[in-house]
């Protein structure tokens, strides 16, 4: 290996370690750049120096759940409309404006316990990615009166017949509360008379077969499936083999996956609303348009 320059400006000849080499040189760059940060201030000026380029990096470099965003927007676009909040731009989270958003709003939200407690989730993560990073103590979105708001969106929710009733359950959608000649018609149609509504089908029987999640499905690509031997209903010979779906971990899905996950699922023995039928089919009209 041979190194010329300086460590801003080295050039490398080596492929064993050039992984290493780089990570070094990040590291020397970083400490640099820290020295030139705090040269020639004093004890707290250089620890105030170093938690507001913390905070600059956690707040630079954090993404959150889209069902985050829209709730942080609307909160932030419900407080901003309310003159006696006197709120019109951040910190949009704090301890009066939470509390007067839950009472007022939130209590009188429909909606199934797990949904409504994604509000707290929400507020709770821009407070300490955003608006309050680093704070001494910490802001808790969690209080007496959010409490209280949640029992009673709760007693509301359940005056109004419950997560039991058709279409309350926004975790419930189509596929779990039509019965199965409905399901048969709609697929059936999709194949007969709509072949631009593929992606409608894939999504409708990977959901229904494996669980996948909608928002799941909608990001998936074709290198993303996998056929794979063991896991058939069959130890060997053709009905060994299955579909799966792989999972990419990242920020790609909705649930954050530290590794790739695969899902999978047999044949149904309706083909309408077959997952691999459906793939198959879909498959066979976009790859194609693709080579074409």
């Amino acid at each position: 290996m041979t190194c010329l320059g300086s460590p801003r400006q080295v050039r490398l000849y080596s492929r064993s370690h050039s992984s290493e080499i780089v990570l070094e040189i990040s590291l020397i760059s970083q400490s640099q750049k820290s020295q030139q940060m705090t040269q020639g201030l004093s004890r707290d000026a250089i620890l105030a120096a170093h938690r507001a380029s913390n905070v600059s990096r956690i707040r630079d470099n954090t993404v959150c759940d889209k069902s985050y965003i829209s709730e942080y927007n609307c909160y932030c676009l419900w407080v901003a409309e309310q003159p006696e909040l006197h709120t019109s731009e951040a910190p949009f989270i704090t301890r009066t404006n939470v509390d007067h958003y839950f009472t007022r709003v939130i209590s009188r939200r429909l909606g199934v316990r797990n949904t409504v407690r994604r509000c707290v989730s929400a507020l709770q993560w821009y407070a300490s990615h955003r608006e309050h990073i680093g704070e001494d103590p910490a802001f808790v979105v969690a209080s007496p009166d959010i409490e209280e708001a949640m029992r009673a969106q709760k007693t509301l929710m359940m005056s109004a017949g419950g997560a039991s009733s058709n279409g309350s359950d926004p975790h419930k959608g189509l596929k779990d509360i039509l019965p199965l000649s409905e399901k048969l018609l709609i697929m059936k149609y999709i194949y007969r008379s709509r072949n631009d509504w593929g992606p409608a089908s894939v999504n409708f029987s990977w959901g229904q077969n494996s669980a996948v999640r909608g928002a799941s499905n909608r990001k998936l690509k074709l290198r993303d499936l996998n056929i794979s031997f063991g896991f058939g209903p069959e130890d060997t010979g053709p009905l060994a083999r299955a579909l799966l779906l792989v999972l990419r971990k990242g920020n790609i899905h909705k649930d954050r996956h530290e590794t790739d996950d695969q899902v999978c699922a047999w044949r149904h023995k309706h083909y309408e609303l077959c997952s691999v039928f459906s793939t198959a089919m879909y498959v066979s009209l976009v790859c194609p348009r693709i080579l074409l």
